[in-house]
């Protein structure tokens, strides 16, 4: 067994979107291997614009309802600069100042993982 738990991080976008069928495909076949694989999809490059964030996060969740072997993990993250900064800083995002961002790994840390 090679992993135990898949995260998939997906855009709230067709093209992204439009991957799932193949990726549910893979996850029978890898299921014949590992049973007990666990499989979550994981809302990235999310908008920080608060007028459109809810309808966006409300229309990727509708769209899951179609996926019920992947797991929609609550954690969202967001487009942000600094993760593209820390890229090439060399650096990972809970080393920053920015507790936004740092906020959403932490989050998805524990809810995949459990308190760190």
């Amino acid at each position: 067994v090679v992993a135990h738990q898949i995260i998939a991080p997906l855009q709230c976008s067709q093209p992204d979107l439009d991957t799932l069928t193949e990726l549910e495909q893979q996850i029978d076949a890898m299921r014949n291997l590992n049973p007990e694989l666990k499989v979550y999809c994981l809302q990235s490059m999310a908008t920080t614009n608060p007028v459109l964030r809810g309808n966006e996060r409300k229309e990727f969740l509708e769209y899951l309802e179609e996926f019920p072997t992947i797991q929609v993990l609550d954690s969202v993250i967001c487009f942000r600069k600094v993760y593209r900064d820390c890229m090439s800083n060399g650096t990972g995002v809970v080393e920053t100042n920015n507790t936004a961002a740092r906020a959403e790994i932490e989050h998805l840390m524990n809810e995949v993982f459990g308190p760190w």
